[in-house]
């Protein structure tokens, strides 16, 4: 069967598990937009596409049904060729979507809404859809039967129908394996996903996506990239890596596609800068690139947003404004959030627009890492018994966001007793600014009582004090 899959590049990796399992199961999937040309040649092909294709598969999320995305120009030329979508459109519930956000000619077929793994239900759906209806198999079956008894040997012939049954085994054996691999990519095994999938790219029978999935998971290996100090250098991590990636972009006419490989090869840059080995290294050529064949990428915006934070001289102001542009993709947001924090906790310059960015996660129910949150205490809240940090506390934002912030990072329940008093202090320090001083006291109260029969003094001791000091 012939399937057009429309996604959003948020759910690109789920888009490629998805190919890769179709293709197993012998469908011809049309699924790398970023393959086609840029302008009038971009739109064509698309058409072309799906007036080809037997079933459109829609991946439905927040992204993908937003004003402006190109996945509901698809579905607008779907619903052109198919009035009536029953039978030929399958939507894919893939993330948590609001009901009155997705358009009706979805909801005039049933929305499959996985409860397991996404990519063995739609495989499973598919199977059904793709299915003749019964009336048809007994109309065809007496048909079917002579044809493989009469026709199979004198059309082929008897060898040629085997080197073809071997032909198709091994293809569906690839795309197995290439599924095998992207898990491993995407589950955190990238050196084991990468060699599998370098392996089988080279191959002559390879899934034309084996080879995207490679680049795939060069990037991702890349934005994980972690060393060992005295074990291996980020230079040795990136070696196998840029090739592929240049490879690609060689063979690349532009836009999307073209903009992420640059960017991944300008983070390699930066990766070897840190070895400290090349200090003259600068990958802001990359970067530049990158946002000149697609000026709304991620990784461009966010990856240049952190080199300008990187290395002096520091640059706050642009770096701030790629990152806003950055963040209205949507796309991967734990890598940039991860990036943003990442530079801003370690620059007192900063210390304000990391409260914000915090904010922001907080309101969005965006998740955040634990690993991080014992850095945050320790450089934004803990020495807060100092007036000037205090100050720099309270008025980074609106006195409700940064009581809320505050509790949502560090709830009371999970606090380690070593570190209690300062998180009272603080709770008192940020409710009193709320104008909840009256909430605040009695717990301010008792922790001075509690210091002064432990005769601790100090700057904590003081600080309650002027708290209570000033209703």
């Amino acid at each position: 069967m012939k399937i057009f899959l429309s996604y959003p590049s948020a759910r690109r990796e789920l888009a490629l598990r998805l190919k890769l399992a179709l293709e197993a199961e012998q469908h011809e999937v049309f699924f790398d937009r970023d393959d086609l040309a840029a302008g009038d040649a971009f739109h064509q092909p698309i058409r072309d596409a799906l007036a080809a294709s037997e079933l459109f598969i829609f991946f439905v999320s927040p992204e993908s049904v937003a004003a402006g995305n190109y996945t509901l120009a698809e579905l607008g030329q779907a619903e052109s060729n198919w009035p009536r979508p029953a039978g030929r459109v399958l939507p894919v519930l893939v993330a948590p979507t609001p009901r009155g956000d997705i358009p009706p000619y979805l909801l005039a077929v049933t929305l499959l809404e996985p409860r397991g793994e996404p990519v063995a239900e739609t495989l499973a759906a598919v199977a059904r859809l793709s299915q003749p209806p019964v009336q048809q198999l007994r109309r065809t079956a007496v048909g079917a039967l002579v044809v493989l008894t009469l026709g199979v040997a004198a059309w082929l012939g008897w060898g040629n129908w085997q080197r073809q049954q071997a032909l198709e085994a091994e293809r569906q054996q690839l795309a197995a394996e290439s599924l095998r691999a992207v898990q491993l990519c995407s589950q955190g095994s990238h050196a084991d996903g990468f060699g599998l999938l370098d392996a089988l790219a080279k191959r002559a029978a390879a899934p034309p996506a084996a080879l995207t999935a490679l680049q795939d998971c060069a990037m991702a290996w890349l934005r994980a990239a972690r060393v060992t100090e005295g074990e291996t250098t980020f230079a040795q991590l990136t070696a196998p890596l840029r090739p592929v990636l240049l490879q690609a972009l060689t063979a690349s006419q532009g836009g999307p596609r073209a903009a992420d490989l640059r960017a991944h090869l300008g983070w390699a840059d930066y990766l070897v800068w840190r070895d400290g080995r090349s200090p003259s290294i600068d990958p802001s050529p990359h970067y530049r690139q990158a946002l000149l064949d697609d000026a709304d990428n991620v990784y461009a915006n966010a990856m240049w947003a952190h080199w300008l934070l990187s290395k002096p001289p520091l640059r706050p102001a642009q770096a701030l404004l790629l990152f806003d542009n950055a963040l209205k993709s949507q796309r991967d947001l734990p890598f940039v959030r991860s990036l943003q924090l990442g530079t801003m906790l370690t620059n007192d310059r900063l210390a304000t627009e990391a409260l914000r960015v915090l904010d922001q996660m907080r309101q969005g129910k965006e998740p955040l890492e634990a690993s991080r949150k014992q850095r945050i205490w320790s450089y934004l809240y803990a020495p807060a018994f100092r007036p000037d940090r205090a100050r720099r506390l309270l008025e980074a934002l609106p006195p409700d966001n940064g009581l809320q912030t505050f509790l949502w990072l560090f709830p009371r329940d999970q606090q380690e007793p070593a570190s209690m008093n300062q998180w009272r202090l603080l709770q008192g320090l940020l409710l009193h600014h709320a104008g909840r001083a009256e909430e605040a006291r009695p717990d301010l109260q008792l922790l001075q009582a509690e210091l002064a029969r432990a005769r601790v003094t100090g700057a904590l001791a003081d600080s309650v004090g002027r708290l209570l000091a000033n209703p």
